[in-house]
């Protein structure tokens, strides 16, 4: 049976170095391939966020807006590289060259988290927490990243996703659930959020985060946790073929060069899906996980 998965987690070239479409576009395929609902995460900010409503607009499809920001990591000593694929080497030591004269290594060790608003209160809520991510004082100019105490004074009528590149998914690909447990602990200490655990599968090696055994591994510590679980494809292109426009982008953004090992090419999986193709990977998660698709969020 085919279900009717959305795409809550969508960036667009309004994601500085890092998305590759439109939102015109992404709306006008979305549109064509049946979708009834669609997210926009970009990262960062709600830059697009206006661009993307007046498309939805124009393709009658309802919209959801949301941002991907960094966050503070939950553990003390735990030292996270949620995007394995971007080997960001914080670990350097400061003698070494640069990567570009002028400039310096590009840090992007800290675990992500997808904010998605409810209504008008939690668009509110939604540019309080960016501000506070940009403007805050613990943060350097141009890396943003929210403490989740913000959340917790700021996170009225939003939806907190801890997707592939949260401290948990990087927990839990590499075998640690103990650490996955002490974090969730730790935030709920903190914070009494609204969370989901949104599984994604790039069809990567087993051990990355967005590989499929680690999507079925969040699926079922999830349900460990009895967190809701829903699918996402952290969409950053329009087409398959478009990876290679990631890779530059990549590139620029990490300043590093493309045949830099800091980089791994993507694999074109992070494109904007059909309904069926997210059917497809749906059920792959759910054949390792010992789950039901239909369990899942819509």
């Amino acid at each position: 049976m085919a279900y009717a998965w959305p795409h809550l987690q969508v960036a667009s070239s309004y994601s500085l170095q890092y998305g590759t479409s439109t939102p015109q576009r992404l709306i006008d395929r979305a549109v064509a391939d049946g979708h009834s609902i669609i997210g926009l995460a970009d990262r960062d900010g709600l830059y697009g966020a206006v661009q993307w409503v007046r498309a939805c607009e124009r393709g009658a499809i309802a919209t959801v807006l949301g941002v991907d920001l960094a966050v503070e990591s939950l553990l003390p000593d735990t030292k996270l590289v949620p995007d394995t694929k971007l080997l960001p080497h914080h670990t350097l030591s400061a003698g070494r060259r640069t990567p570009a004269r002028g400039g310096q290594w590009i840090d992007e060790h800290r675990p992500r988290v997808v904010l998605l608003a409810k209504g008008q209160r939690g668009w509110a809520s939604l540019c309080r927490v960016v501000s506070i991510a940009h403007g805050g004082a613990h943060t350097e100019r141009g890396m943003p990243w929210l403490p989740w105490k913000a959340l917790e004074e700021h996170g009225e009528d939003l939806v907190v996703l801890l997707g592939w590149t949260s401290e948990f998914a990087v927990h839990l690909a590499s075998g640690r659930a103990n650490r996955a447990d002490d974090s969730l602990r730790a935030l709920r200490s903190i914070a009494d959020l609204d969370l989901r655990v949104a599984i994604t599968s790039h069809r990567t090696a087993a051990g990355h985060p967005a590989s499929t055994v680690s999507a079925a591994r969040m699926w079922q510590w999830a349900n460990g946790w009895r967190i809701p679980v829903v699918l996402t494809n952290a969409v950053r292109h329009l087409d398959r073929s478009d990876a290679r426009v990631a890779d530059v982008l990549d590139s620029a953004r990490l300043l590093v060069p493309l045949g830099s090992r800091r980089l791994s090419p993507n694999n074109g999986e992070a494109h904007l899906k059909s309904p069926a193709e997210l059917a497809v990977v749906a059920d792959e998660i759910a054949a390792v996980a010992g789950c039901d698709p239909s369990d899942l969020l819509r």
